[in-house]
């Protein structure tokens, strides 16, 4: 399948960003809300997922579940803990990446100078945020 011929068959791109605290924002805990908050600034975000995915935030409690934002030419991931993960990765470095169906995984393509590679989430919700990503290239 080609890369025209996926993007036919994704959703449209989100144009209308969230607010906050409503919407994805509420289901983040309060420390969640915060660090997203101070990470993103006055960005705009078009969709919030809750990944399923998790990283080592220092916690002895475990690693700290990923929140993946779709800016609008960047990916932002955040998790919560002592050492908090944030990350920016530009639309454009993410050119190659696909949603499978069959591990639940948004694996982010290339997988260069980043270290995220794959985002564990719902159909839904993968299809929406690879359409995000992909839709960059047709506004450049």
């Amino acid at each position: 399948m080609t890369a025209s011929m996926l993007t036919t068959e994704l959703p449209s791109a989100l144009t209308t960003r969230l607010e906050s605290p409503g919407g994805a924002f509420a289901a983040m805990s309060r420390a969640e809300r915060q660090l997203a908050e101070d990470f993103l600034g006055a960005e705009e975000v078009f969709l919030a997922v809750r990944t399923d995915s998790r990283v080592d935030v220092g916690s002895w409690l475990g690693p700290g579940r990923l929140w993946a934002f779709a800016l609008r030419r960047e990916l932002a991931l955040v998790a919560h803990g002592p050492r908090p993960h944030t990350e920016r990765i530009p639309f454009s470095r993410l050119q190659e990446s696909t949603y499978n169906p069959v591990t639940g995984e948004l694996v982010l393509a290339p997988a260069q100078h980043h270290h995220a590679r794959g985002l564990r989430m719902p159909p839904v919700e993968g299809y929406q945020l690879l359409a995000q990503i992909l839709a960059d290239r047709t506004t450049e």
